[in-house]
């Protein structure tokens, strides 16, 4: 889960281990995209068609959480994805944190 949510740990991995995250994000957010040769961006499309994983993920997230609702977890990317997709969602926001009690009555 570490190396999926934070940015600094997959490039101390092995060279697979990174490329393959470095790959996602890029596919997923346009992470460093910009800084791939065109004609090499175009070879992988061709040799992998792009099938929309950002939606996808995002879409499997909430139907996880939709089925089994412990998947939540707050203000988290999951928490995010289910929020775009599910805005009358039950859960709580960061709003609704910051403004209960810090200490129990």
């Amino acid at each position: 889960m570490a190396l999926h949510t934070s940015t600094g740990i997959a490039v101390h991995k092995q060279p697979v281990v990174a490329l393959t995250h470095l790959g996602i994000g890029a596919d997923i957010f346009g992470f460093g995209a910009e800084e791939v040769d065109r004609a090499v961006l175009d070879a992988a499309h061709s040799a992998f068609p792009w099938l929309d994983l950002r939606e996808r993920i995002l879409e499997t997230v909430v139907h996880q959480i939709d089925e089994q609702p412990s998947k939540w977890a707050p203000v988290s990317f999951v928490d995010a994805a289910y929020r775009r997709l599910r805005p009358d969602n039950p859960f709580p926001g960061l709003d609704e944190f910051c403004a209960a009690p810090a200490v129990p009555d």
